[in-house]
């Protein structure tokens, strides 16, 4: 497994490039986010470099929505703006699984890494792609547990 921090990809920073402008002064923390995600994906597993090339897809625009489509009710339009990309790309075949990722990546993981969205754990794989990777459907975020104030 490697131990180094991932901070640059070549799809990553092509789509960086690309939408430059319409992620105006917030595109380095952007940046820094997706290869925040990126990274804690890495370190649950592995992947091959067609996993890899569908997590860097889905890590930057699992939130692009709310730059690139001005909402924040944004899992939607960035799935669509991820699919299109992959169509200009010819990469139709990814579609699936980078909206799977983009799509539940909020969603808690039960203990065999798929995501809790109400099924059990075989209904949710049976349902699921059949090349799609727990580990990577769907992206982690790594979220801060915040602690309730004290009582007076």
């Amino acid at each position: 497994m490697n131990k180094e921090l991932i901070t640059q990809l070549p799809r990553v920073e092509q789509l960086f490039d690309q939408y430059a402008e319409r992620f105006g002064k917030q595109q380095t923390a952007y940046r820094n986010h997706v290869y925040r995600l990126v990274n804690l994906v890495m370190a649950q597993r592995p992947v091959n470099d067609e996993e890899l090339g569908k997590l860097q897809v889905a890590a930057f625009f699992h939130d692009a929505g709310i730059w690139l489509a001005g909402t924040f009710d944004y899992l939607q339009p960035s799935a669509r703006l991820a699919e299109h990309y992959l169509q200009e790309e010819g990469l139709e075949d990814w579609s699936q699984d980078v909206r799977t990722m983009i799509m539940n990546h909020h969603k808690p993981l039960d203990q065999t890494g798929l995501p809790q969205c109400g099924l059990s754990s075989a209904t949710a794989e049976a349902e699921r792609p059949a090349t799609a990777q727990p580990a990577l459907a769907p992206l982690a975020h790594a979220q801060t547990i915040k602690q309730p104030p004290p009582e007076p």
